[in-house]
């Protein structure tokens, strides 16, 4: 009998301490998605302005060397 009641112990113990770790990766990811999130918002359209601005740079680049040859 008292071999059967420290299992029983043990395994409340051990499903105790799954649950924690189960919130804690929960928890985790959570987190993970929310700074997804923020990149997704935050720094994808400063990606997408960088590269506009790079092609418009470009473009006028090719602009006065057309214009240059052309004089």
């Amino acid at each position: 009998m008292e071999f059967l009641d420290v299992q029983r112990d043990r395994e409340r113990s051990l499903r105790v301490e799954l649950r924690q770790v189960r919130r804690q990766l929960d928890a985790e990811i959570e987190s993970l998605g929310t700074r997804l999130k923020m990149v997704n918002i935050l720094l994808m359209p400063v990606l997408v302005t960088i590269a506009a601005l790079a092609f418009a740079w470009w473009r006028s680049q090719r602009r006065r060397a057309a214009l240059g040859d052309a004089a």
